[in-house]
């Protein structure tokens, strides 16, 4: 199996790259932050240069703004938004498109939270309202 990995965290990267190559899979890991556009659009074209190709997508990033003091907190809201519904959408729009590309019918499974349907309390609003977004993409 080929896999391609992405995250804020280079250290977390390389060590879950080499734990499947471990396990005998062909692993590509990048640093990308899914805020930023830019970063996804030179991701995806080269995991699928490095791979040959993109038959599924998963989102699965996001965080939680649980450590927020303030749960209304404009700054906070855009954080948890641009992560975690945006970078979805990023995630979509480039991975569907090298998809077409390439002619092929892959699929793209996007992982939300229990939060999205029922908010969830002592957490910044934004992370609920950004795992609805998820849902309704």
């Amino acid at each position: 199996m080929n896999v391609s990995i992405c995250s804020r965290n280079a250290e977390t990267l390389e060590k879950t790259r080499a734990e499947m190559a471990r396990f005998g899979h062909k692993a590509h890991a990048a640093t990308c932050d899914l805020a930023k556009e830019a970063e996804i659009a030179r991701y995806i074209p080269d995991a699928v240069t490095t791979l040959g190709g993109l038959d599924v997508l998963v989102n699965n990033a996001g965080i939680s703004g649980s450590a927020e003091k303030d749960l209304y907190d404009t700054a906070a809201w855009k954080r948890l938004m641009d992560i975690n519904s945006t970078g979805v959408f990023l995630g979509m729009k480039h991975g569907i498109a090298a998809m077409k590309k390439a002619g092929t019918r892959g699929s793209v499974i996007n992982l939300s939270s229990i939060s999205g349907i029922v908010g969830q309390g002592y957490i910044h609003v934004g992370y609920n309202a950004s795992k609805g977004a998820v849902r309704m993409i």
